[in-house]
């Protein structure tokens, strides 16, 4: 057995909120982080900056289903969720 990679992430204190959710939802984060939505095939959807400890985020452009949110600090993954859209 041959380990190929390890991702190490950095600590976030975040969440997502109502999940399932429907337009919009909510992130709540310690810090301003860098959010990215990912589809369930893994296509980058949207790319936004949160600038404040709770943002609302419109979905209304996306399809019912499940989403990746990855969330980026300091130029390193800080944290994956997932969030159901309906």
């Amino acid at each position: 057995l041959k380990v190929l990679s390890v991702q190490e992430y950095t600590y976030l204190d975040s969440s997502a909120y109502t999940n399932p959710a429907r337009n919009p939802f909510n992130v709540t984060t310690s810090e301003q982080p860098k959010m990215t939505i990912f589809d369930i095939q893994g296509k980058q959807v949207r790319t936004q900056d949160i600038y404040s400890s709770t943002t609302s985020i419109d979905v209304s452009d996306l399809s019912r289903g499940t989403y990746t949110l990855v969330f980026e600090s300091n130029g390193a993954i800080a944290k994956r969720m997932k969030i159901v859209i309906l």
